[in-house]
């Protein structure tokens, strides 16, 4: 289960990396959005099949569900944001969006920190 896992972390990571050498930013913003959701969706899956088998604490659960739903607004609202700042490039959008992928960035990362402890059994 390790292995499914950290092929998504490592494609952020590369991912992340593009941005330092100027990419697209629509492109860029839609490969990480893209890559995130891929990751929250491994994780999903992940914390249900550990749910579901009993493995799970009501506490840790909670606080799983609660680091996924933050993650799940601020990805919908990066693509917002996305459809936005593509549609008229002005440079406040263009800031806005920036902002958001950042925040999506960290939701994610907030939440592969969370259940980081139950890919160590």
């Amino acid at each position: 289960m390790k292995r499914k896992f950290l092929v998504p972390i490592l494609m952020l990571a590369i991912l992340l990396t593009a941005c330092a050498y100027n990419a697209s930013l629509v492109k860029t913003s839609y490969d990480i959005l893209m890559v995130a959701q891929t990751s929250y969706d491994t994780s999903m899956k992940m914390i249900a099949s550990l749910d579901k088998q009993g493995l799970l604490d009501p506490e840790d659960k909670v606080r799983v569900l609660a680091a996924g739903y933050i993650y799940h607004q601020a990805h919908n609202s990066a693509v917002e944001f996305l459809v936005i700042y593509k549609e008229t490039g002005s440079a406040t959008d263009r800031e806005l969006l920036e902002k958001q992928i950042t925040l999506v960035s960290n939701a994610i990362a907030d939440l592969l920190t969370i259940i980081r402890p139950f890919l160590e059994d």
